[in-house]
């Protein structure tokens, strides 16, 4: 019945499989993905893994959570930490963690319902058409930022 798929090398496995996107603007269709794009996986100084995006602009990383991970491509450096577990989404860290994900944030996490949180959100919405466009929380915001994020 034949021998092992990868003679002499170990079974590995992984506890996550994280799928970064890469799009010119957030929020995009798959379409607008980037693809072709080198980029590495490193592990301190490392280097575990390589490749290019998929035609969705979409990297495929294998891992185990751990500190040091770093996705690099196009000339930046991207860590990859292990969220344990996503603040509420009827928090502002919830919401802000959830529009991090999306792309749609980039400030910190800090659980101040600012001007940034503000911008993020009405794009967001802007972006999830029939949503309506205040730039607050609501129930299908909600709804809808949670079924893009996650929990």
């Amino acid at each position: 019945m034949g021998g092992p798929a990868n003679p002499g090398k170990k079974n590995t496995f992984t506890d996550v499989l994280l799928v970064l996107y890469f799009q010119r603007y957030p929020g995009q269709d798959p379409k607008s993905g980037i693809a072709n794009v080198p980029y590495k996986i490193m592990d301190g100084s490392k280097q575990i893994d390589s490749g290019k995006t998929d035609s969705e602009g979409r990297v495929f990383i294998g891992f185990k959570p751990k500190v040091g991970i770093t996705v690099e491509i196009l000339g930046s450096k991207f860590p990859i930490t292990n969220l344990t577990k996503i603040p509420s989404i009827s928090t502002t860290k919830g919401l802000q963690r959830r529009l991090k994900i999306t792309g749609y944030y980039s400030g910190r996490v800090d659980g101040v319902y600012g001007p940034r949180t503000e911008r993020a959100m009405l794009n967001f919405q802007a972006d999830h058409d029939p949503l309506k466009m205040d730039g607050s929380p609501g129930n299908s915001t909600n709804s809808k930022l949670k079924d893009e994020a996650g929990g």
